[in-house]
């Protein structure tokens, strides 16, 4: 049985070790992003008329990729870091000394990660909206001073018609991928860490994790052949079909592609609590 309250401290007390360091990846992230909008802003077409200016504005959006990679790079190293640490190492028995389960322990874990890559994806998305508004006022600025009235907001920010349950069952795919990818990286560790390896278990157990990953994904291709589920057609109207034969031009829901996915999630969180329970003694 989960106690709220005890996944609250435990999810309180995980936060509190790591948020700076990824504070400071998203803050580093953002302002990469800001440089490059401010260069858009007041540099505008000036980019792009001499090969010194081009060179400048491409080595600004190289650092936002590389300042992008970075951020994940170190939310991993922290996933790696804290997990390892506090379930599988000698610390890690002094967190089994709190009056707590193995559920919490693992869902604090996976709570606490999971909050952290949202993070990142939420400040690549204000990023990216910044750049975006940067872009619209250079624009709306270069059209005031040649004198055209008449600006075309809808050619400047373009819309999308796609059907917004194509964006709904996008989202939830993806939140479904990162809690997959969190579980099946714990279970590794726990598998690691319950044999009889006792050199380079954290090396060993992402050498696991990078193949059960690649193991899903052929999966999943396999089950792309005979997908059904509901779907997007031509007309931008909701269907429920199977494969690409019924109109169907984008899945919303990919039915096969979900089940494997909850599946996994399940048999992974129940596989690394079993390990837990056997190799601390806990319930």
């Amino acid at each position: 049985m989960i106690d709220k309250r005890n996944l609250g401290k435990l999810l309180k007390h995980s936060l509190r070790e790591t948020w700076k360091g990824v504070l400071i990846a998203d803050i580093c992230l953002f302002g990469a992003y800001i440089l490059e909008g401010l260069l858009v802003l007041f540099l505008g077409d000036a980019l792009f008329e001499s090969a010194a200016a081009i060179v400048i504005f491409g080595i600004v959006v190289m650092t936002v990729g590389i300042v992008n990679l970075g951020a994940f790079a170190l939310l991993i190293y922290y996933l790696f870091k804290t997990i390892n640490q506090k379930l599988f190492t000698n610390e890690g028995y002094l967190t089994f000394t709190l009056p707590v389960n193995v559920d919490e322990l693992i869902l604090s874990r996976i709570i606490t990660n999971l909050i952290y890559i949202i993070s990142v994806f939420v400040v690549s998305i204000l990023g990216s909206l910044f750049v975006n508004i940067m872009a619209s006022i250079k624009d709306i600025m270069a059209a005031a001073l040649s004198g055209n009235s008449i600006i075309n907001y809808g050619e400047m920010v373009p819309t999308s018609n796609v059907n917004p349950l194509y964006y709904i069952g996008n989202y939830f795919e993806s939140f479904l991928n990162i809690i997959y990818y969190l579980t099946a990286f714990i279970m590794s560790l726990a598998i690691i860490n319950s044999s009889s390896s006792s050199k380079n278990r954290t090396f060993l157990a992402f050498v696991l994790f990078i193949g059960i990953a690649i193991g899903t994904s052929v999966i999943q291709s396999l089950l792309s052949l005979m997908s059904f589920g509901i779907g997007i057609n031509s007309a931008n109207a909701i269907k429920f079909g199977f494969g690409y034969k019924n109109d169907i031009v984008a899945y919303a829901f990919d039915i096969p592609n979900l089940v494997l996915l909850i599946g996994l999630i399940i048999g992974f969180y129940i596989i690394t609590r079993k390990l837990l329970s056997k190799r601390l003694e806990l319930l």
